[in-house]
């Protein structure tokens, strides 16, 4: 499955210098890392929300709405 990055990249490829290449490198990498960030996040909250009764997908949920917040 394709990253939102890739299918962008994918979609105006055709129009663009070969110099955007980098930026899209870059872009791609810090998408990694976002989601690897947000799955440690996930991770360290899971324990004590877990106790909580709230599920994993309910902790993605408040996580992810914490993140468009900041």
């Amino acid at each position: 499955m394709k990253t939102a990055v890739e299918w962008f990249y994918d979609e105006i490829k055709h129009i663009i210098p070969n110099d955007f290449l980098d930026v899209y490198e870059t872009a791609r990498v810090k998408e990694q890392q976002e989601k690897i960030e947000f799955a440690c996040e996930v991770a360290e909250s899971s324990a004590e929300k877990y106790i909580q009764g709230k599920t994993t997908w309910q902790i993605a949920e408040e996580l992810l709405t914490k993140q468009q917040e900041q």
